[in-house]
């Protein structure tokens, strides 16, 4: 959306979306000099090591970003 200049300082804020039963999409902005410069969505999945399938995302997990969004 923008250019960033180097050297700078940016800044990047990330927010919880969306809760699946085995995944959460972040949505992301980096900023320099208060202009937005990039936005993204990003899913992140939780795979059973074993199976290599997606698996449930713990309750507690679940509750600590609840509290964020």
């Amino acid at each position: 959306l923008a250019e960033l200049a180097w050297p700078g300082t940016v800044t990047i804020g990330t927010r919880a979306v969306r809760f699946g039963r085995s995944s959460i999409t972040f949505e992301q902005a980096i900023f320099q000099d208060n202009a937005c410069a990039a936005v993204s969505s990003n899913v992140i999945v939780r795979i059973d090591r074993l199976t290599r399938k997606s698996a449930p995302l713990p309750e507690d997990v679940v509750a600590r970003f609840n509290d964020l969004v």
